[in-house]
């Protein structure tokens, strides 16, 4: 996580962009435990995003049914 951040700042160096920490998210599968989640979210200062993501009320992500 740490290699991810320094990434992201790297990135901001070199092209002059900054993340927006207000703006990002990160998703996780059902099986990580609440505890990874917390620490996940410590180390990168994103938020947690819950699915189904929706922009301007358009899901952006739909799971197919498994009937």
């Amino acid at each position: 996580m740490r290699d991810l951040m320094n990434l992201f700042s790297q990135y901001g160096d070199n092209f002059g962009h900054c993340i927006n920490l207000k703006k990002c998210h990160f998703f996780y599968h059902g099986a990580l435990s609440l505890s990874r989640v917390v620490h996940v979210h410590d180390l990168l200062g994103f938020l947690v995003g819950h699915l189904p993501l929706v922009y301007l009320g358009v899901p952006l992500f739909k799971r197919e049914s498994r009937a």
